[in-house]
């Protein structure tokens, strides 16, 4: 799209939210091969954050509270693997400066397989090099090397907005929740325990073998079920 078009989208949007008596909590990014902040082509990673930069501004009048970025794409080859997380935080630390001017926050994505932050210990790494409050997107979907729970319990109140859905573990599958192996108990509890307030965002994809695809419906019914689950749990 133009930023013509863009403007004329985000016009759009607003005035559908604003019917609807919604706001916007978070946004995403765009990602890909070659839309990567660790590139480690410093042309192309100049151009990557002027496009981002440039995005934030045609987004200000949406109010975005949290733009959630991915720390790179994949794969990541181990020989390159520490400039890669350079290069990630160097364009973090510019972004992270960036969002300020629209009263919002930078939130960095746990990623699977080789990408960047694909483990608590990693993502930790790069948020406290960032610093000037980048905080953490928790993707239920995301951990391969820990369990979710796991994850949110060394990462902490870093976490300022998550996304939902289940998988098998051995890789992202982004299932409605109790279709796959996540122990949602544990899961909100380690979301309790860090006092997570922000909303429950769901990241569900359908899948073209599925019998039947979820609905709105589906997800608040299940959002239903795992409060009462949940609350059957801790009175135990």
């Amino acid at each position: 799209m133009t930023d013509e078009e863009r403007i004329k989208l985000v016009d759009d949007i607003k005035m559908k939210v604003e019917n609807a008596d919604l706001e916007i909590w978070s946004i995403h990014l765009p990602y890909s091969k070659i839309i990567d902040v660790s590139t480690t082509d410093e042309e192309t990673r100049s151009k990557i954050i002027s496009e981002h930069i440039r995005l934030m501004k045609i987004l200000e009048p949406l109010g975005i509270k949290k733009f959630v970025i991915h720390p790179s794409a994949e794969p990541v080859e181990q020989a390159e693997r520490e400039q890669r997380i350079k290069n990630c935080i160097t364009s973090l630390r510019i972004l992270t400066e960036e969002v300020k001017k629209y009263n919002a926050s930078l939130a960095l994505e746990v990623l699977p397989r080789t990408c960047l932050g694909n483990t608590s210990k990693e993502i930790m790494k790069i948020v406290h090099a960032v610093g000037n409050g980048l905080e953490i997107c928790f993707d239920t979907n995301h951990p391969l090397q820990e369990s979710p729970e796991e994850f949110v319990r060394a990462v902490g109140g870093l976490i300022s907005t998550i996304h939902v859905s289940d998988y098998d573990k051995i890789n992202e599958r982004h299932w409605i929740p109790g279709r796959g192996v996540i122990e949602w108990n544990k899961v909100i509890q380690e979301l309790v325990n860090i006092n997570y307030t922000g909303p429950w965002i769901y990241e569900v994809v359908p899948r073209k073998n599925d019998a039947q695809k979820p609905t709105v419906e589906d997800l608040a019914s299940t959002w239903t079920k795992l409060k009462k689950e949940y609350y059957i749990f801790i009175s135990e």
